[in-house]
C-alpha cells in the first residue's frame, strides 16, 4: 500500500482521453484509474485520467497522519511545496512543447489536497482535507463537473472544453523534477515558483523580495565556488585557510554588492547580468529600507531572468514559463 499526496490543477484537464458526448459520462468517472505512473529514486508520480495528480516523496514519512504533529506539519509543507513546483513545471512544459492549454499558477492551499492509498488492486482510500473547489471536484465527481449531456445536446462545455494533455508531457516534468532534486536545493526552486505565483497574483513587492533572497543565495554559492577554485596549494599550506575563507564569506566584510562587483571584474558573471543585478539590488533596498512599493511588473520579469541565468551557470534546470504581465498590482 502506498500513500499519495493528491491535488487537481486549475483549469482541469484530461490525460489523453477523448470524451464521446453520446456515451454516458459515468463510464468515464465511475472509478479512478491510473493512466500514468512514474518512479524515480526520490519520488513517485501518478496521474489519473481525470487530471488528478498524486505525488509520493520517498524520503518523507507516510502522510496518513500517524506521525507526531511536528513531523506531520513538515511533511505537509514539503508536499505543498512540491505540488506548486509540479504545477509550474506543467505550465512551463506546455509552453516549451507548444501544447494547447494553460495551467493557472497560484499558491496551493492545504485544503486543496487529499490522500490516496493505492495497492495492486487500485485505490483503497480517498480522503480530501478541505472544502475547496478542488475537493468538490473529487467529492461530487458525477454530480456537477462530470454530468452527462442533456437530451438533445451534442456536447457539454463542462468537460468538452477541457484540454487533453499527452502522457509525454509528464515525462518531461518527471525528468525536470528529478534534476531539481539532484541539485539538493529544492528550497531555492520552491521560493522561485512561489515568487512566480506572487507575481501572477499581482503581489509584485513580495515577489521581488523573495527573488532577491534567491539571487543572494545563488551569488554566494557562485562566490564560494570561485574562492574554492583559487584555493591552490602553496609550500607552507593552503592559499585560503579556514580563517581566511570565513573572512571572505562574511557578509559584513564582503557585502553582496562587493561580491557582485568582484565577480563581474573577474569575468565570473557577464556585464549585462551585473547591470541587472545592480538594478534589482537597488530596488530591493528601497523596498526594504524605504518601504517603496513595486508597480512595474517588468522588474519581476528581470528577476526571473536573472535567476534562470544563474541556474544555467550551474547547469540547473531553468523555468521559462509565459510571464504574462498581471492585470493589476495589489500595491496600487
Amino acid at each position: 500500500m502506498k500513500s499519495y499526496f493528491s491535488f487537481y490543477t486549475y483549469p482541469l484537464f484530461w490525460l489523453e482521453l477523448y470524451i464521446d458526448p453520446y456515451k454516458n459520462i459515468n463510464d468515464y468517472t465511475r472509478e479512478l484509474k491510473i493512466f500514468l505512473n512514474k518512479e524515480t529514486e526520490k519520488f513517485s508520480l501518478v496521474v489519473f485520467k481525470d487530471g488528478l495528480i498524486g505525488i509520493s516523496l520517498k524520503d518523507l514519512c507516510n502522510v496518513t497522519g500517524k506521525d507526531n504533529l511536528e513531523t506531520s506539519f513538515k511533511t505537509w509543507k514539503s508536499y505543498k511545496e512540491v505540488a506548486l513546483l509540479i504545477t509550474v513545471l506543467l505550465a512551463d512544459s506546455l509552453k516549451k512543447k507548444e501544447i494547447e492549454g494553460y495551467i493557472e499558477i497560484q499558491e496551493i492551499s492545504i485544503k486543496d489536497f487529499g490522500i490516496i492509498e493505492i495497492d495492486n488492486n487500485g485505490i483503497q482510500k480517498k480522503n480530501f482535507i478541505g472544502l475547496s473547489a478542488f475537493s468538490e471536484i473529487h467529492n461530487k465527481r458525477n454530480l456537477h463537473w462530470f454530468k452527462k449531456p442533456e437530451a438533445g445536446e451534442i456536447s457539454n462545455p463542462i468537460y468538452d472544453n477541457r484540454n487533453v494533455f499527452p502522457k509525454e508531457l509528464f515525462d518531461t516534468i518527471t525528468e525536470t523534477l528529478s534534476l531539481i532534486f539532484d541539485t539538493k536545493n529544492i528550497d531555492i526552486y520552491y521560493q522561485f515558483v512561489k515568487s512566480i505565483a506572487d507575481y501572477k497574483f499581482g503581489n509584485l513587492t513580495i515577489s521581488i523580495v523573495n527573488c532577491w533572497f534567491i539571487i543572494e543565495n545563488m551569488i554566494n554559492l557562485q562566490w564560494k565556488e570561485w574562492l574554492i577554485s583559487k584555493n591552490k596549494c602553496i609550500p607552507n599550506g593552503e592559499r585560503i585557510n579556514n580563517d581566511r575563507m570565513k573572512n571572505l564569506t562574511n557578509g559584513s566584510n564582503f557585502t553582496i554588492s562587493s561580491v557582485i562587483d568582484i565577480l563581474e571584474l573577474t569575468d565570473q558573471i557577464l556585464t549585462d547580468l551585473y547591470k541587472k543585478l545592480s538594478k534589482i539590488r537597488k530596488k530591493r533596498n528601497r523596498i526594504t529600507h524605504e518601504n517603496e512599493k513595486v508597480i512595474e511588473p517588468e522588474l519581476c520579469i528581470i528577476c526571473f531572468d536573472i535567476i534562470n541565468q544563474l541556474f544555467s551557470m550551474k547547469k540547473w534546470p531553468r523555468i521559462d514559463i509565459d510571464y504574462i504581465i498581471p492585470i493589476r498590482s495589489i500595491d496600487l
